[in-house]
């Protein structure tokens, strides 16, 4: 018994010895102080690319000429020009990157007989996304309701949508502005906006017609419009677009192609003017008094010349503005029943679509529409990205002031 109580004591400290010297070893060695130091450089480095410049996202989509998705291309696969100028690719995203993906949800009196299968399509619509994709449930009427937060939990998302109910009037456009600015502004990566309703604004107070394509173009942020039929409800019949197949929706010159219909469309009387996307917002339903947080306008449509237009038309022309100034698509459905699939074709292109970032060599502020042009070095294939983003506007902040200088010899 004594000598196994002796043998054990030497065995119990000799490990103790040795961890300890071990572990001042670790500590002592060069490797050990380098893992310590190395990490704040890597923090301070990625902001200085975007901080005080002027960046700019493109949301591109590539396909063959058959309408098949093209995945696999690379950074230096293609070129970007503003204004005929060539850009500096910053960043680049490939298909897999996820997404954080708003799902905007129509629940005004609409709705009331089709919630069902507007739920129905929503779900099936989440399905269909990546695991890593985080989506966001938006329901708007007369007010614009949060849901729930960015989140992949799918049972979160059902409970979610399961708990939508019908109300009355319809904020579309505020719907759009409140998403933008205080749920997806400041969240970096890829985003999308999908946006379900028949795109009669009746209720909105803090945005308009033209605010809201504005606020587009300056984020960036790529937004398809689903509009489903509700005129046939209670009103004459008017005839909708039907829902393009996928590989209709990649024709050459497809961003030109699912805008180009505007002018075939003013079958109806009221659509006389020469102009085939005049952003009315104030010819919605109210006085140009109702159209709140905007200046008097200075274009051509938007005062004196208020013929009384359709509100299915005005809301088209908002829907199909919207999609083209983000580089998304408008696709129309006869009937909610129609909707999964549209659902089913955004789902597609969000698995399917590259993110182009770049820092615009033009540095003035002056608030105008800057054109943009992506092109692939294969010629066989189609590209469809946003055609023109809305740069910034007044002097600087303090902090991008400061900050700017900092980035400039990185370049």
């Amino acid at each position: 018994m004594n000598r196994f109580t002796f043998h054990r004591a030497p065995l119990a400290r000799q490990p103790l010895v040795i961890l300890g010297v071990i572990f001042l070893s670790l500590i002592a060695s060069p490797a050990f102080g380098q893992s310590v130091e190395e990490k704040p450089p890597q923090d301070q480095q990625q902001p200085s690319i975007k901080i005080g410049t002027n960046l700019v996202i493109v949301p591109v989509i590539v396909t063959d000429r058959y309408g098949n998705f093209v995945t696999g291309l690379q950074r230096g696969d293609f070129a970007l020009r503003e204004e005929g100028s060539p850009q500096k690719i910053e960043d680049f995203s490939s298909t897999e990157a996820p997404f954080h993906v708003a799902l905007l949800i129509d629940s005004s009196r609409s709705t009331q007989n089709k919630l069902d299968k507007i739920r129905k399509a929503a779900l099936t619509f989440i399905k269909q996304l990546l695991p890593n994709d985080r989506v966001m449930v938006v329901s708007f009427d007369e007010k614009v309701r949060f849901v729930s937060g960015f989140t992949n939990n799918h049972a979160e998302l059902e409970r979610a949508i399961k708990s939508l109910k019908s109300s009355y009037l319809t904020s579309l456009y505020d719907a759009i502005h409140l998403t933008i600015n205080e749920k997806m502004s400041r969240i970096p990566g890829r985003k999308a906006i999908v946006v379900l309703t028949d795109g009669v604004d009746t209720a909105s107070k803090q945005a308009t017609f033209e605010s809201v394509i504005d606020l587009v173009a300056s984020q960036g942020i790529i937004t398809y419009a689903i509009q489903y039929e509700t005129r046939n409800d209670g009103g004459p019949v008017m005839k909708p677009m039907f829902i393009p197949g996928i590989s209709n929706s990649f024709a050459p010159r497809s961003s030109a192609n699912w805008q180009e219909p505007a002018p075939q469309k003013p079958k109806p009387k009221p659509e006389t003017k020469g102009e085939a996307k005049p952003p009315v917002s104030e010819s919605e339903e109210a006085p140009p008094s109702s159209s709140l947080g905007s200046a008097p306008s200075t274009r051509v449509n938007s005062q004196q010349q208020q013929p009384i237009r359709d509100r299915y038309l005005i809301a088209a022309d908002f829907l199909r503005t919207l999609a083209a100034q983000s580089g998304a698509l408008h696709l129309r459905a006869e009937n909610i029943e129609n909707t999964s699939y549209a659902f089913h074709i955004i789902a597609n292109e969000l698995h399917n679509q590259y993110t182009l970032t770049y820092i615009s060599t033009n540095e003035q502020r002056d608030g105008n529409y800057r054109a943009i042009a992506v092109r692939v070095k294969n010629p066989e294939l189609v590209v469809r990205a946003r055609r023109r983003y809305l740069a910034p506007k007044g002097e600087p902040s303090e902090t991008e002031q400061n900050k700017k200088p900092n980035s400039e010899p990185e370049r």
